[in-house]
């Protein structure tokens, strides 16, 4: 009996800067293979789904991630570890690596002046030393940036939780999880105007233009000033994460789709067809 096989196309990694010329080459390869082999490729954003699939000349099935219904959580330890109190910060959970944009926040945020947040950075990391270096440099002395490195659990719970506002600031995404985290925890976005993160917030966030410091600036000024306005955007985000990104309807369709695989309805030619009295 033969294998099924079913894939899932995260994100295109060609965009990544970490990439040299060869690597994007072998990375179009998997790509193309993880289209056109497969019994069934998935797509976890509508946008990938057309994109690649005229790409490649296949079809992907659009199934998102999901994004638990999260609850809130007081500030404990986190203001035990870096003094945060609740909505007096600015958050970004990332992989700290280049297409992810965090020099583009980080040299936004320090434009500002008369800022009464900080700017929380959360992740560490990913075989990109270098990088983390330029962007302790591009923070230099300014106490108000705050890098934690890598959180999980109930700490990283309480940073989402009493955050004022998350800032997505990527070049290149799939489908962000640490968005739809953000979304479901209640919080105000402001975000790249790169196709899939315009897909998750369904113009209910702010965007801005994507590589643009100047215009990343000016939003986060804006939402700094409107605090009426990050409130309402967060129910609204809330709400789309509770109803698109719902994990029980998205298992649903996963399940769906592997049974189809598994147990196609076989239909006879119409010649082979005969009328049953």
């Amino acid at each position: 009996m033969d294998a099924k096989v079913i894939s899932t196309f995260h994100s295109d990694d060609r965009k990544h800067k970490k990439w040299g010329y060869i690597a994007r080459k072998f990375l179009g390869l998997g790509a193309y293979i993880s289209v056109r082999w497969p019994d069934k490729t998935i797509a976890v954003s509508q946008y990938q789904s057309k994109v690649h699939g005229q790409e490649f000349k296949g079809e992907l099935e659009y199934i998102p991630n999901g994004v638990p219904a999260f609850d809130k959580v007081n500030p404990n330890l986190i203001t035990e570890k870096w003094d945060l109190k609740g909505n007096d910060y600015i958050l970004a959970v990332s992989r700290l690596i280049k297409h992810k944009g965090l020099h583009y926040l980080i040299r936004a945020y320090s434009i500002l002046k008369n800022v009464d947040k900080k700017l929380v950075i959360v992740g560490e990391a990913n075989y990109t030393d270098n990088y983390i270096k330029y962007l302790k440099n591009l923070a230099g002395d300014n106490k108000n940036i705050i890098f934690t490195g890598n959180q999980t659990g109930e700490t990283l719970a309480e940073l989402y939780s009493n955050a004022y506002l998350f800032v997505q600031p990527s070049e290149a995404e799939g489908l962000s999880i640490a968005l739809l985290e953000a979304m479901s925890y209640g919080k105000a976005v402001l975000c790249s105007d790169i196709e899939p993160n315009k897909e998750a917030v369904a113009n209910l966030a702010l965007t801005f233009r994507n590589k643009s410091i100047v215009d990343l600036s000016q939003k986060l000024r804006y939402l700094l000033d409107h605090p009426e306005i990050t409130v309402e955007m967060g129910l609204k985000l809330q709400e789309r994460a509770r109803i698109e990104y719902n994990w029980d309807n998205i298992v649903k369709k996963t399940i769906a789709l592997y049974e189809s695989v598994l147990n196609p309805v076989a239909i006879e030619p119409k010649e082979m067809q005969t009328v049953k009295a």
